[in-house]
């Protein structure tokens, strides 16, 4: 028992000797990367515009009534465009 124990041991002694050098490439463009999520936008693009679209088409169906199409559309845009830049 004690020489398969002394085997074990020096085996484990020489394993902790050799070194492994792993090499990763990574390619050089890597900041500007970005993962398309739907129609070349990324994930947070996407929802900006989305919530931009539901809060412009809130406001024009709002003030349809009161200021007509135009006026309705006057306004919506400089609400929707800070949210659509996002």
């Amino acid at each position: 028992m004690q020489t398969v124990h002394r085997h074990l041991q020096a085996r484990h002694l020489d394993c902790r000797r050799r070194q492994r050098t792993v090499v990763i490439e990574i390619n050089k463009d890597v900041d500007r990367y970005y993962e398309s999520v739907a129609m070349g936008l990324t994930a947070k693009q996407l929802i900006f515009s989305i919530a931009s679209v539901i809060v412009g088409v809130g406001i024009v169906l709002l003030l349809y009534k009161y200021i007509g199409l135009t006026g309705s559309a006057y306004v919506a845009i400089p609400c929707v465009a800070p949210i659509a830049l996002g």
